[in-house]
């Protein structure tokens, strides 16, 4: 998917991780397991998304339903926060601010060529 290619890091940890939290609860060394890399990166990434409402934690982490109505919805949410997704978006679908900032469309259009898009 395009996406991989657009979010940081960071950003497809958490998508990794909602997908995973998606089916089943885990434990953050389970976790780790799944995703290859360490405990407090694990951490660092359910804490934001328990910030944001979107994991809980009980006896082990899962998603947090009461603030997201669908697992797609909580997929949207986490692109579209991303900056780089964002100017994307915008870029196709014409719908971004009036001011330009051409070192971000210099950015994606970098993307682009590298996407053969």
């Amino acid at each position: 998917m395009i996406w991989q290619f657009m979010t940081g890091k960071k950003e497809q940890r958490q998508l990794q991780l909602i997908e995973l939290l998606k089916e089943e609860c885990y434990t953050v060394k389970e976790l780790m397991g799944q995703l290859g890399v360490s405990r407090k990166t694990v951490l660092r990434d359910l804490t934001v998304l328990q910030e944001k409402g979107y994991a809980k934690k009980l006896t082990q982490w899962q998603l947090d339903w009461s603030n997201v109505t669908s697992f797609s919805e909580l997929y949207r949410k986490i692109l579209l926060e991303n900056p780089t997704f964002k100017l994307f978006q915008q870029y196709l679908w014409s719908d971004g601010p009036q001011e330009i900032e051409y070192r971000k469309i210099k950015q994606l259009n970098n993307y682009l060529l590298i996407w053969n898009l």
